[in-house]
């Protein structure tokens, strides 16, 4: 085995007793996404068929190169070579991983140019298209036409309707809902397929995925207000909208960092093997690993530990989620002095109304709560409003059809079905889960509970030199995403350093919190 740098899929010559020290992070318990850089230092005689005649006056030292390290058949690294300094015969330069890791690429990406898939439907046929609309609320699609009320849409949009894809209470079908004109309608697409179709559209493949075989997240929605679409503009020509056009205007790192800060799933990714996989901290999985000799116990000082973690929602003008607010933030351990992870997405909030049904010549008439998910929102102008709607990040769940509430002592002989989009689970809908923080058995805290706990009850790190093997190079992050069992005791591994020379490991040391 050797260790090989490649420039420009050319190979650079290594001084003697060249060694390269990599540095690894555990997604699951460090916030930090930082992209790395490796300084090195090689003769320019012995490189020329690498760098040229950089030392020549005249040459442009700028331009960055694409460079890659790897130790026999595994890749460890991908970036960029930048020059930094020529000089006493040798070139000195850097390799950054910024624009070629995943999370490099993340940064420099945005999710509504990200997604992709489309829906298709015809304008000139508008009969199929509330059908397809319809059908979404009754079949698992990719997205939900679901009611959603906004009280600044008359503001903004020609409607008589101060709602999206409204649905008539008690009427089978949208195309019952359409004597009046125009109706809008925006689809709310599954953050399942939106997280898959990123991936995909970013050249890795998805190996374990535990979020989207969650069942608590299947029917979790983007409830985005971006690029409504009117059915009744009597065009002859099927239009294609992208999925895209339906999300906010935010970085894929942004989306993605927001997954992990608030659901609890990571992205744990292969560089090599452009794979990742979606996970949840685990303290049941374990990995046995065989060490060398002897270990360093370090006792966090009272400065450096974590006392306590304060889980937020973003904050929010809308009345219906400052109701609310007391129920979009969670505290692990003492309040005083802990760190916070905020949160840039909120919920979406739900109102209801009665809907009476007249029966002739019979009273009293019958009398129907139902529910649906609502924006309430006052704005400077709309201006404001459209910068606001363009990047925002909003989540509800998706419940299904919601079986009616009789009212004031109204006659219980006839009911009808409706969809609701909540972030509260429903008496009768799908599931139990909720998008709030506290006060509930089955919310948020729950996903973030045992990292939260594990960081407050660490008291100190253990290091450990893992016996030098080969094979670990295939799946570094495997030491992350297990418990290691060393001589019969559990540990969380929060840290890697690898350091390779020519032709050798020299060193593999873990940085463990004792369990």
């Amino acid at each position: 085995m050797s260790l090989q740098v490649k420039i420009n899929s050319k190979a650079v010559r290594l001084p003697e007793g060249f060694e390269l020290a990599i540095n690894l992070k555990n997604n699951l318990l460090d916030g930090d996404r930082e992209d790395a850089t490796y300084p090195m230092e090689v003769n320019l005689a012995s490189n020329r068929q690498v760098f040229g005649f950089v030392d020549r006056t005249h040459m442009d030292m700028t331009e960055k190169l694409q460079a890659g390290v790897s130790f026999g058949p595994y890749q460890l690294l991908n970036g960029q070579c930048v020059l930094t300094d020529v000089g006493d015969g040798n070139v000195e330069f850097y390799i950054s991983t910024e624009k070629n890791s995943f999370w490099g690429k993340a940064r420099d990406r945005m999710l509504d140019e990200s997604c992709w898939g489309q829906f298709t439907y015809s304008p000139g046929n508008r009969t199929n298209t509330l059908e397809q609309f319809y059908k979404s609320l009754k079949e698992r699609m990719d997205y939900v036409v679901c009611p959603v009320r906004d009280s600044y849409i008359k503001n903004s949009l020609d409607t008589e309707v101060d709602f999206y894809n409204y649905l008539e209470p008690g009427e089978e079908y949208f195309s019952s809902s359409y004597q009046i004109k125009p109706i809008y309608f925006t689809p709310f697409l599954r953050v399942t397929v939106v997280v898959k179709r990123v991936l995909e559209g970013m050249g890795y493949t998805i190996g374990v995925d535990e979020f989207s075989s969650d069942e608590n997240l299947k029917d979790l929605l983007i409830i985005c207000r971006r690029n409504p679409i009117d059915v009744n503009r009597g065009s002859e020509v099927a239009d294609k909208y992208r999925y895209g056009e339906h999300l906010p205007r935010i970085s894929v790192y942004d989306f993605l960092r927001e997954i992990e800060n608030k659901f609890g799933y990571n992205f744990i990714v292969d560089e090599t093997a452009k794979n990742v996989d979606i996970r949840r901290l685990n303290l049941s999985l374990e990995k046995e690993v065989k060490v060398l000799d002897g270990v360093a116990k370090h006792f966090l000082s009272d400065e450096d530990r974590v006392t306590g973690i304060i889980y937020k929602d973003a904050s929010s003008n809308d009345e219906l989620v400052k109701s609310l607010e007391y129920f979009l933030s969670y505290v692990f351990g003492e309040e005083e002095d802990a760190e916070t992870v905020e949160c840039i997405s909120t919920i979406v909030g739900v109102a209801s109304d009665v809907k009476t049904f007249v029966r002739p010549n019979v009273k009293p008439d019958y009398k129907y709560e139902y529910r649906f998910a609502a924006f309430q929102e006052e704005f400077g102008d709309g201006y404001e409003r459209v910068e606001q709607v363009s990047k925002e990040l909003r989540f509800s769940i998706y419940r299904g059809m919601i079986k009616s509430v009789p009212v004031d002592g109204s006659g219980r002989s006839y009911e009808f079905y409706y969809p609701v989009a909540s972030p509260i689970a429903e008496s009768d809908g799908n599931g139990t889960f909720s998008l709030l923080w506290n006060g509930v058995d089955d919310g948020l805290s729950e996903y973030v509970k045992e990292r939260a706990l594990l960081l407050i009850g660490a008291e100190q790190h253990h290091e450990f030199y893992v016996c030098p093997d080969i094979k670990n190079l295939d799946n570094l992050q495997d030491f992350f995403s297990c418990v290691l069992v060393i001589r019969n005791r559990r540990y969380m591994c929060y840290e890697q350093e690898i350091v390779l020379n020519g032709n050798s490991i020299v060193s593999h040391l873990v940085r463990c919190y004792p369990l």
